[in-house]
Parts: C-alpha cells; sequence; structure tokens
C-alpha cells in the first residue's frame, strides 16, 4: 500500500512540473526516490537476513486474506479519485467522467467485494478483483478518448497495424499529433493486430491482456497459496490506480507476457515459458534487461542444455519476428527502435539520471546503462540459485535502468512491482530438488 502511494506521489508531481523549475522538481523526487528503493530494498531482502525474517512475517500477516477486501476496496477509490483527477486534466480532449459516474462505479464495484470476500471464505475474491480491474478499464474505455496530444501511444500502433495490413511497412514516418516514428518491436504492434482488423478499439486488446495475465495468476496462487494470503498482492498490482489512469499504454502486453512466463516457470512448464520469453524478447526491450539472470536462473536449475537452448530459441525468435522488417526497411526501423530516443530528455518521476546527466553528456547515457546493467549481471548471475533470486535481481537491475534513463515515464515502474509480487509467490512455493522438471 505503501510502495502504490509512493509512486502515486511522484508520478503525480508531474503535472504540476511546468509550476516550478526543474531543479526544485528533482529535488522534490529525490527523497521519493531514496524511499521507493528502501521500501523495495526491504520487500526484496534474501532469505535469512534479519530483515527478510521481519518482512516475512509482516508480508505474511499483510498477506492475510482476511486484508485483501480493504485493500481492494481501497485502491479501487484510489483508482477512481485518479481517474476523475485524469478527467480534470485532460477535459479538453473530449474526456467525460463525471463524479455521479465514479460514484456509482464504486457502490457497485464495493459491494461485490465484500460478497465475494464473504462466500465460500473468499474463496471468489480472486474473480471478484477480476471483474472490478476488467469494469475499471472499461470505464476508462468509454470515458476517455484516445486523443493524440495525450494518448498517441496506441494510436501509432494502430496506425502501424493498418499500414501494416494494407501490405506496406510498418516502420516509417507517421503523424500523430507530431511526426514520430515507430519506435516499437514486431512483438509489440502485431499483438493488436486482430482489433486493427477488425475495427475495434485497440485498448480492447489491453483489457484481454490485463484479464488472461490476472486469471494466469490466480490459478498460480490457488497451486502454491491454498491458503489464499497471496491475493492481497494480487489485488495491490492489478488494481494499481496506474492501470486505469493510463489506460491508453501498450504495458498491458509486456505484463501479460511477464505473467504468463513466470507463472509456466513457477508450474514447471520450462519450454513453453522459454518460447513466452523469447516472445516477449522481440516485444519489449525491458526483457532484454533481464535475459541474462533468466539465462543464469534455467542453468542454476534446469541445466546447461536448458540455457543454451533458451539461447538458441531467442536468436530464433529475432530472426522470425524482427529481421524480416529489419530487412524490409533497414534505416526506418534503426531509426525509429535505436535512434529515436537516443538524445530525448524525458524525466517525469523517479530517477538519478538528471544528476548524472549533469555530469556526461545524454549520448553516452546509454553507454553507462549498458555498463551498469553489464557489471550489475556479472556479479548477480552466479549468486542466482532459484526463483526467488531471479526475481530479487529483477527489480533491482530493471530499477538500476530505470534510475539511469533519460527517458522515464512512471508507467516503467509497474514492471518491478510484477517482479515483486511474483517474489511473494515464491517464497510461497515449495522448493524443488534435483533438475528433474516437467518440460512441456
Amino acid at each position: 500500500m505503501v510502495y502504490v502511494i509512493v509512486l502515486l506521489m511522484g508520478g503525480l508531481l508531474f503535472p504540476f512540473r511546468t509550476l516550478m523549475p526543474e531543479l526544485m522538481f528533482q529535488l522534490m523526487l529525490l527523497p521519493l526516490s531514496a524511499l521507493l528503493v528502501i521500501l523495495i530494498a526491504m520487500f526484496v531482502s534474501p532469505e535469512g537476513s534479519r530483515m527478510s525474517r521481519l518482512l516475512h512475517r509482516f508480508s505474511m500477516r499483510i498477506g492475510s486474506r482476511d486484508l485483501t477486501l480493504p485493500v481492494s476496496a481501497a485502491f479501487l477509490a484510489l483508482g477512481l479519485g485518479l481517474m476523475l483527477y485524469e478527467n480534470t486534466l485532460f477535459r479538453q480532449f473530449g474526456y467525460h467522467l463525471s463524479p455521479v459516474t465514479a460514484l456509482v462505479s464504486l457502490l457497485v464495484l464495493t459491494p461485490i467485494l465484500l460478497a465475494a470476500s464473504r462466500l465460500a471464505g473468499g474463496r471468489f475474491m480472486g474473480p471478484a478483483i477480476l471483474l472490478c480491474m476488467t469494469a475499471m478499464q472499461m470505464l476508462s474505455i468509454f470515458s476517455f478518448p484516445l486523443h493524440p496530444a495525450r494518448s498517441d501511444m496506441l494510436l501509432l500502433i494502430q496506425a502501424a497495424g493498418e499500414r501494416f495490413l494494407g501490405g506496406d511497412s510498418p516502420y516509417s514516418i507517421y503523424v500523430i499529433d507530431t511526426e514520430v516514428m515507430l519506435t516499437y518491436l514486431p512483438g509489440l504492434w502485431m499483438t493488436y493486430l486482430p482489433s486493427i482488423a477488425l475495427g475495434i478499439d485497440v485498448r480492447f486488446t489491453n483489457v484481454l491482456c490485463l484479464a488472461v495475465a490476472l486469471a494466469v495468476i490466480l490459478r498460480t496462487c490457488r497451486r502454491l497459496d491454498p491458503g489464499r494470503g497471496g491475493i492481497v498482492f494480487v489485488a495491490a498490482f492489478f488494481l494499481n490506480p496506474w492501470l486505469m489512469f493510463r489506460h491508453d499504454i501498450y504495458m498491458p502486453v509486456f505484463l501479460l507476457q511477464l505473467s504468463l512466463c513466470f507463472s509456466l516457470l513457477m508450474g514447471n512448464r520450462i519450454r513453453t515459458a522459454i518460447l513466452v520469453f523469447c516472445w516477449s524478447l522481440c516485444t519489449y526491450q525491458y526483457s532484454w534487461i533481464i535475459f541474462p539472470l533468466f539465462i543464469a536462473l534455467l542453468y542454476r536449475m534446469f541445466g546447461l542444455r536448458r540455457a543454451l537452448g533458451a539461447i538458441v530459441q531467442a536468436a530464433a525468435a529475432a530472426l522470425i519476428l524482427i529481421v524480416p522488417f529489419l530487412l524490409w526497411a533497414p534505416d526506418a526501423m534503426i531509426q525509429g527502435l535505436l535512434r529515436t530516443w537516443s538524445t530525448v530528455y524525458q524525466i517525469e518521476t523517479y530517477n538519478l539520471s538528471y544528476w548524472i546527466l549533469r555530469i556526461i553528456p545524454i549520448q553516452g547515457i546509454k553507454l553507462l546503462q549498458i555498463l551498469l546493467v553489464a557489471l550489475f549481471c556479472f556479479f548477480a548471475c552466479p549468486r542466482i540459485r532459484d526463483m526467488g533470486g531471479f526475481f530479487r535481481g529483477s527489480v533491482f537491475v530493471t530499477l538500476l535502468f530505470l534510475f539511469t534513463s533519460q527517458l522515464i515515464w512512471h508507467y516503467f515502474f509497474l514492471i518491478p512491482s510484477l517482479f515483486m509480487l511474483f517474489h511473494i509467490l515464491s517464497r510461497r512455493q515449495i522448493p524443488q530438488h534435483g533438475r528433474q522438471h516437467r518440460s512441456a
């Protein structure tokens, strides 16, 4: 709860950025950045440490299913409140969510959560959370149009999909409020092709991705956590107000991929998990950051052959999904994927990069990030012995990359949040001995 509030505080500073000098804005973010790192470090502290023992007992108490209802209801209210705030910010773009509609939504959804928590010992809390999340996403879709001045991401993806379906290379120049190149990997925009071909709002693809991700994680919870205490963390993630506030982003596709991959891993479905991870490598660059840790986990738990096989499959996935588009329009694709953001400065929330860029030029920030990630992986990979170690390492390497980037949007912080959720689930998993695992 505190973690999400800190995230909200960092993001909500952004609309007031124009009212204060840049230095003051960054100084206000510093203590929040420090608090965020401290909270995360405490949350994923290694097993056996004093902090881990204290927080494990605390998390088990926090993870009590008795707290799922108040946490879910609180986040539901936070989400609706943030949507009303969003409506005020972007009313000029045709946003039309009234306070009455928000209040009625709260009055309808809260009793559903209450009833689910009382029926069959709380067995229906998972479906109730799924219903609330879907209802909130649908409310966003019907209340907030995709306006190019705010929501250029999905409009760009839609335009790229339409151009591809028309037989032309999607890697080209578009005018979405301003002139822009396609900056997304094929695995991302191709996921939206069914909705584009059917002529429906591409955000329905997002709703489907989030619903499937939540259903998959709930199934994992039922298997690993029969007491259903961990569902409170599921509620905290999927009712995170930013998922409602940013109804216009592509992140649900990546969140689905990670959820599928990690759930399959924890269910010992290794081959399928690797295939999904390879899909994510062709979808979003943030999966590249944790790829060395993923290979280290496979080596440690499933052997050298499985780790080498994953590397070969990753190369094959790139050959199938990326290389054809690279050959089709090499200059446009390289410009869109690698050069578009190389000198763009946009830091709207937690970071260290503002201060780093006072020392090194912006052209050197990517090299610094690569060196830092490589150094982290060099020391972290030998220490990964189980899934908990993998999720812990994934949290910190992603934060390291985020905090040193010259392009930071607040919704990027959903990624380490998902790693934290699976870290909690990994602590509830019964350890597996040896390397005999089901691989289908």
